[in-house]
């Protein structure tokens, strides 16, 4: 519901105006839909799970894709795996808290993602730019050895 109002007030509030939108209307919103979220899990979990469960699963999800529906589904799976799995290897152990686990869960996917997301990842980059030095190389060498032969 209001998927695409609340994607253009993101972005361009200004073109939102423009179209007749009600931005201040879908501005707060949105903000009381975000504030209510995290004052029930400020209640529920705590201020440190909250918070990164608000932002990791974003920051993991815009490594892998450009397209924000995708962005958005890939943040909730993300979200979701660390909830279970953190729940999970908490249960593992009986003085293991959950909330901590989570995190360290969620952080682990993004840093993964961080690193290993194709076209964006650390790994991905160092990779290009090795490629493109052993190219710039290669061409240099035979810029070399064309002036060397005539």
């Amino acid at each position: 519901m209001f998927w695409k109002e609340f994607k253009l007030i993101s972005f361009d509030p200004g073109y939102a105006v423009t179209l007749g939108f009600r931005v201040r209307g879908l501005d707060i919103l949105l903000t009381t839909l975000i504030v209510i979220a995290v004052v029930i899990g400020l209640q529920t979990v705590g201020v440190v799970l909250m918070s990164a469960m608000i932002v990791a699963p974003g920051v993991a999800a815009r490594q892998w894709t450009n397209r924000l529906g995708w962005m958005v589904a890939l943040a909730a799976f993300f979200g979701a795996l660390a909830g279970v799995t953190g729940a999970i290897l908490s249960s593992l152990d009986n003085g293991l808290p959950t909330g901590p686990v989570i995190v360290l869960v969620i952080t682990g996917i993004a840093l993964v993602s961080l690193f290993f997301a194709p076209e964006r990842g650390l790994v991905w980059e160092w990779t290009q730019r090795r490629a493109n030095r052993r190219r710039l190389r290669a061409a240099l060498q035979a810029e070399r050895v064309k002036e060397f032969a005539a």
